[in-house]
């Protein structure tokens, strides 16, 4: 019986920690995210103070070069596997590059708006968003006529030809639900503060108490999970040659990347330090 109880908590701890490292994953995600928000507003910063109200049109014409190439590479796409809805799509695309143009002005603009006078803009967002919301859907639905004539599946020609013939009652669909959300994130605001409170396992008890020394990782010294941190802290060393020991291991065809993975997932957390 008390072996069994055991292996049910191992059991239970490994998928504590399972859940653990997915977690720690998706908060790496999000800082990532973060750093990448920081990055496009010193861009931003950069382009609208030296090109001022002239960026929109730079960025227009950056847009549609992008295009061009795509168009030149749907057309060598088609000349090398001879199947023709690539060459369609080039010759939609082609077709309607003023409308593109014209699009990615507009949607330029606004954006260059929204940073400049966010509060003014605010009023508008929904309507700007709604018709960014139509426009990618009518490409997909062209996209989804021009392979469907491959295809030939009957119900996707009628999605696509029922969205084209009620655009506009589409377009007040999104722009209602826009507003609506606006309104809703007006009144709940933009933030909400949690305060979690972290509780200490008895195993962390125990080892306070004065068992064995325990491995865990490290919440004060984390940059993606805390591994190198933790080794550092029980090593009593410094965590950046912990840090350059793992990339030069890395190096070694993917080694350290494998065993940091595995390491994320088998060490505990150290309950002392705060995760969230």
């Amino acid at each position: 019986m008390p072996r069994k109880r055991r292996r049910a908590r191992s059991r239970s701890d490994l998928g504590d920690r399972f859940g653990q490292f997915g977690e720690e994953v998706g908060q790496a995600g999000e800082r990532f995210g973060r750093a990448g928000e920081r990055f496009g507003r010193c861009w931003h910063g950069w382009f609208d103070s030296t090109f001022r109200v002239v960026g929109p049109v730079i960025g227009a014409i950056f847009s549609i070069i992008c295009l061009v190439i795509a168009i030149l590479a749907l057309n060598f796409m088609r000349g090398l596997t001879g199947f023709s809805f690539f060459g369609k799509i080039a010759v939609f695309f082609a077709a309607n590059l003023p409308l593109f143009f014209v699009a990615s002005l507009f949607f330029s603009y606004m954006s260059y708006a929204e940073r400049r006078r966010p509060r003014d803009y605010r009023l508008f967002s929904p309507v700007v968003s709604a018709l960014g919301v139509i426009f990618a859907f009518w490409i997909i639905a062209e996209l989804v006529l021009i392979m469907n004539a491959s295809l030939q599946v009957p119900a996707l020609s009628a999605i696509a030809l029922f969205f084209e013939g009620n655009i506009l009652m589409f377009f007040v669909f999104f722009a209602v639900l826009c507003y609506l959300g606006l309104l809703f994130a007006h009144r709940a605001g933009r933030h909400l503060d949690f305060d979690v409170e972290l509780e200490e396992p008895k195993m962390a008890k125990a080892s306070k108490s004065g068992g064995m020394k325990r491995l865990y990782r490290s919440g004060n010294e984390k940059i993606l999970g805390g591994v190198c941190g933790g080794l550092a802290e029980y090593f009593g060393i410094d965590p950046v040659l912990v840090r350059l020991a793992w990339v030069l291991l890395s190096l070694a065809w993917g080694t350290g990347i494998l065993l940091y993975i595995i390491c994320w997932i088998i060490i505990p957390r150290n309950p002392a330090h705060r995760w969230n």
